[in-house]
């Protein structure tokens, strides 16, 4: 399966358009990697495709792979058992007679593990690029999505801006005359029920403050849209639950946008962790926070939820991943130093999780220190990256070396892949809504033992887990 590029050429010839380029080696570059020039010089760097990932590049929640086999899924019912996309250009092998290409409702538990209902793979070719670009809504064009997500929009294969939505009119005509947006594509919060009348809106990116994910995520999938939705899913258990509902009563995908899932270090720290490389990982550090400028919304924890939330949800997802299931016990502890200023927020929490495995998560978050570290101490080795969440750069290690990878717009990656599964109907594997609700039921049992200072035992719904062998790393 080759890999889309902005130029034809080599890295010593002229671009010639959009078309798929191959190198002359047979290979195609790696995403970042030059690829051509323009045509007044300038260099043409590859941008990858919704492809599913090569064999180094698993995705973290599936760990390895047999030979030949880039994903595989184990269905426990449907119509077929299972599929397995092949590396190479072959299409989904179905191991059962084909059935109807009418998707059915898609069942809520497939939802939840993103493993999709069985009939919207019969009319799949294969998962790669979309074969029209997919409209995208972006709900919320503050900091984040003027500065991060339309710029990884406009570098995506398969989609492109087709909307926009803010409370106020003038940004919002500002912002959508800077990006080409037609009018037609300008709404506002009060009428974002109108983009259900636009068809060239296919999904809606919500990065609006956490606590109105919610909100905006129910009313975009009552619309009829698919969202993918900002990091928290949302600030409380109950929130998710009413997400998922929505996106399953409208027969639309929900994810959440997990944006490290799609960096290739960050993939192979959980590749090593989860193939038990250095052996069964004992001891996690995940470490995340940076000076919070004065002012800021996050200061509020009616918009923001408080810094577990908003910055603590990187390392519970990071250490759940990596230890391959969600922790048993946590228990918390916060310091302040300026209690003016975090009135309403935590300033810096520290946490440990215990999983059933024997693995313990040693975490920190702040908005005073800043700290961006990831490392996992096995029974005979070590993995970290440090930085470890940033938007690029990321660097890591290893008993075996240098933890290698390109650099790619995480975000881009991410949206080419939700792009792909709505082609194919098939729900995404990364930031499912079982992953979402998983890490947010995980923050809320934090903030109890926060507030009861005491160690807080989670229960796990074992109905919306998949075995070892399911995952890959049995």
């Amino acid at each position: 399966m080759q890999r889309a590029l902005l130029c034809a050429g080599a890295a010593s010839k002229k671009c010639e358009g959009t078309s798929i380029a191959v190198m002359p080696d047979g290979n195609t570059p790696l995403p970042g990697r030059v690829a051509g020039v323009d045509g007044e010089g300038r260099p043409c760097r590859v941008r990858p495709c919704a492809q599913r990932p090569r064999p180094n590049e698993l995705p973290p929640q599936l760990g390895s792979a047999p030979t030949g086999m880039s994903l595989a899924v184990f269905f426990k019912r449907g119509a077929f058992r299972w599929i397995e996309r092949t590396r190479g250009t072959g299409p989904l092998q179905k191991m059962t007679p084909s059935i109807t290409s009418t998707p059915p409702p898609i069942a809520r538990r497939d939802v939840l593990l993103g493993i999709g209902a069985a009939a919207g793979l019969a009319a799949c070719g294969r998962v790669d690029i979309a074969s029209r670009k997919r409209g995208v809504a972006v709900v919320g064009i503050g900091e984040h999505s003027l500065e991060r997500v339309i710029p990884a929009i406009l570098e995506t294969q398969s989609c492109r801006l087709t909307g926009l939505v803010s409370s106020g009119v003038e940004k919002l005509n500002d912002v959508g005359t800077r990006f080409g947006v037609p009018v037609a594509g300008r709404y506002t919060y009060d009428n974002l029920e109108h983009i259900a009348d636009n068809p060239d809106i296919d999904f809606v990116f919500v990065a609006v403050p956490n606590a109105l994910h919610a909100e905006f995520a129910i009313r975009a999938a009552r619309a009829g849209k698919h969202v993918l939705v900002e990091k928290p899913m949302a600030v409380s258990s109950e929130q998710c639950e009413a997400m998922l509902e929505a996106s399953s009563s409208a027969g639309k995908f929900l994810a959440v946008a997990y944006r490290l899932q799609f960096d290739p270090r960050y993939r192979e720290m959980q590749r090593l962790a989860l193939q038990r490389v250095f052996g069964m990982p004992k001891l996690m550090r995940a470490d995340i926070g940076f000076p919070l400028p004065r002012d800021d919304w996050r200061l509020s924890d009616d918009l923001s939820g408080g810094v577990l939330m908003e910055q603590g949800v990187y390392g519970v997802n990071a250490a759940c991943n990596l230890a391959g299931e969600q922790p048993v016990e946590v228990m918390a502890q916060q310091t302040k130093s300026d209690f003016a200023r975090f009135a309403d927020v935590e300033e810096s929490v520290f946490w440990s999780m215990q999983f059933a495995n024997g693995a313990v998560a040693q975490c920190a978050t702040s908005y005073t220190l800043r700290m961006n570290e990831l490392r996992v101490d096995a029974v005979s080795g070590f993995m970290e990256l440090a930085p470890a969440y940033s938007a690029d750069g990321l660097r890591g290690s290893s008993t075996a070396g240098a933890i290698g990878g390109a650099d790619v717009n995480q975000i881009a990656l991410q949206l080419d892949d939700f792009a792909a599964c709505i082609e194919n109907g098939v729900p995404p594997v990364h930031g499912s809504p079982a992953e979402g609700m998983r890490d947010v039921r995980v923050l809320a049992a934090i903030k109890d033992s926060l507030r009861t200072r005491r160690p807080i035992k989670i229960g796990s719904d074992t109905s919306l887990l998949l075995s070892p062998r399911e995952l890959g790393v049995a």
